[in-house]
């Protein structure tokens, strides 16, 4: 009998010791700029992206500003005539926050979630971390070609980042597509640097 509520405690103090250290990352990963936080960016980052990723933008006195979104474009080769052809962009974070809106239950935050983190890494200055991003944003680009349409023989993706900036206070009766559009657009990627998999 001792020896299971030894097992009790020792199991119940380490998942509290677990949940202390995740609470302790989590708000030293949401707390003002400092030297502790620049000590340990990159291990942070890399605990909290992209599963864990938070912040502020929701409140006062800095609300979210802008929506971002990403489209895609393919090159594939003709069955029928063997040529090379382009697909015409395609959006593929609208389907996911349909999903969302559909069912409230479906855990898609995630997937837009991991969007959101390949986006940030990829316009970052630092050459990692762009690196990452820009392998996460091809993975987003192979699982929605994969996921959501019938070609075959995909040799080329090409990503394209869309930023609208709503309409400032000011403007605040104009609705959101009413902002600035701006673009950040990859270069063609083979799809064969990713996992070697075609869809």
């Amino acid at each position: 009998m001792h020896i299971r509520r030894r097992i009790v405690w020792i199991w119940a103090g380490g998942l509290g010791l677990l949940l202390a250290m995740h609470f302790l990352l989590t708000i030293l990963y949401l707390a003002p700029d400092n030297l502790l936080k620049r000590r340990f960016s990159e291990p942070l980052q890399r605990y909290m992206d992209p599963l864990f990723a938070q912040n502020w933008q929701l409140f006062a006195p800095d609300p979210i500003s802008q929506h971002r979104s990403l489209v895609i474009k393919a090159k594939y080769r003709d069955p029928a005539t063997g040529e090379i052809r382009e697909t015409p962009w395609m959006d593929i974070t609208r389907p996911r926050v349909r999903e969302i809106w559909e069912n409230r239950l479906f855990n898609g935050s995630r997937a837009l979630r991991f969007q959101t983190s390949a986006i940030a890494m990829y316009r970052s200055e630092d050459p990692d971390r762009k690196a990452r991003g820009l392998r996460m944003l091809r993975r987003l680009a192979l699982h929605f070609l994969n996921e959501e349409t019938n070609l075959a023989n995909v040799d080329k993706v090409k990503v394209r980042i869309v930023l609208n900036r709503f309409p400032r206070y000011p403007e605040r009766q104009r609705p959101d597509q009413m902002g600035t559009l701006y673009f950040d657009e990859t270069d063609w990627m083979t799809v064969r640097d990713v996992g070697g998999r075609k869809p």
